[in-house]
């Protein structure tokens, strides 16, 4: 499927960007996705005159973060219990702090840390996918684990509040930023129970109980 037709610019500078982007007026818009944006465009969701990309700006080589506290800011501490006969992992209580900017609406920025939660719980504890020369040997959710809603585990909300000048209404993010953090709060809480590194993901029982007799903790 082709894409609309369209100008595609790939300015030298980032004041090169800047005045490309100024140019389209009010009808310029900066969007962020990379291929969802291509994705868009071929399929007539998005239909830009102009598409400027920033990938190789060199200002962009290395971002830090503004005196103005746009970067966004998360920590969590997990509590976990390991079984030292089994390896079996039991997560029971998630404290969880992020700098969302402002939020908008707290019961909602609830609902996407409980999502996320239960996601990194999910990535660090059940999902993986087993392979043989190729084949799926765990293809369906039969053999696929993944955790229960019984399991989710007791989560503290601490939200920050700190007004980003740059996003809507003082508002940053809470979509996909606590979930980084989860995976490793758990990972950490984990190893710490255990006394030794667990160093693969996710950490299984099979593979918490291996290190635990490797390294004599289980006695």
């Amino acid at each position: 499927m082709l894409l609309p037709q369209h100008n595609y610019l790939k300015p030298a500078s980032l004041d090169e960007c800047l005045k490309a982007l100024s140019e389209a007026g009010e009808f310029g818009q900066i969007v962020a996705g990379g291929t969802d944006v291509i994705f868009n465009m071929r399929l007539k969701l998005f239909r830009p005159k102009t598409v400027i990309s920033i990938r190789r700006l060199p200002e962009l080589a290395r971002v830090e973060a503004l005196p103005d506290g746009s970067l966004r800011i998360g920590a969590q501490v997990a509590e976990v219990t390991v079984d030292p006969e089994t390896g079996e992992v039991r997560l029971h209580r998630m404290t969880v702090a992020h700098d969302l900017g402002r939020a908008i609406n707290p019961l909602a920025v609830e609902g996407q840390i409980d999502g996320q939660v239960f996601s990194g719980m999910s990535q660090a504890l059940y999902e993986e996918c087993e392979t043989d020369d190729g084949q799926f040997l765990n293809p369906s959710r039969l053999e696929y684990k993944m955790p229960r809603t019984y399991e989710m585990p007791e989560v503290e909300y601490i939200i920050v509040e700190s007004i980003d000048p740059y996003g809507p209404f003082g508002a940053k993010e809470v979509g996909e930023g606590p979930i980084v953090v989860t995976v490793g709060a758990i990972a950490a809480a984990v190893s710490n129970a255990v006394g030794a590194f667990i160093p693969e993901m996710p950490m299984t029982p099979w593979k918490v109980l291996r290190v635990i007799r490797q390294n004599g903790l289980h006695q």
